[in-house]
């Protein structure tokens, strides 16, 4: 019998691990120019001992012109604070916090823009030279 209780915990600690490993938020965790579009590839926050990530954060620094983008695990409080959802400065910084998988990630826009600088005047010559 006790052969049977230890594969009964082993089974029911591997079901644990798996549901608690494809449970967890993903967010946008990199580090890049603000000038620069960021890699967008989301990724799985892991856990810190059993602290699970509940949001998503996004660093924008001044003074390194620089975003980091990373995993949350306070649920956007700070200091009593809730912040889910918001951005806020400090003196060289700005925070932001959301809780849904992805919210950190750059806009849109620039990552559509670009590639259309290139595009469009690529069209209109093609169009321009062929007549």
């Amino acid at each position: 019998m006790a052969f049977d209780s230890r594969i009964f915990i082993a089974s029911f600690l591997l079901i644990v691990f798996f549901v608690a490993e494809t449970d967890g938020i993903k967010c946008y965790q990199n580090q890049s120019r603000t000038n620069e579009p960021a890699p967008g590839v989301l990724a799985e926050c892991a856990s810190i001992g059993v602290v699970r990530a509940t949001g998503c954060l996004k660093h924008t620094s001044i003074s390194t012109n620089t975003v980091t983008r990373m995993c949350e695990y306070s649920n956007c409080t700070e200091n009593g604070i809730n912040r889910a959802n918001s951005c806020y400065n400090t003196t060289d910084t700005t925070i932001c916090c959301c809780l849904s998988e992805g919210c950190n990630s750059a806009p849109r826009s620039s990552s559509f823009f670009y590639p259309l600088l290139f595009a469009i005047p690529s069209i209109f010559s093609a169009l321009y030279f062929t007549q």
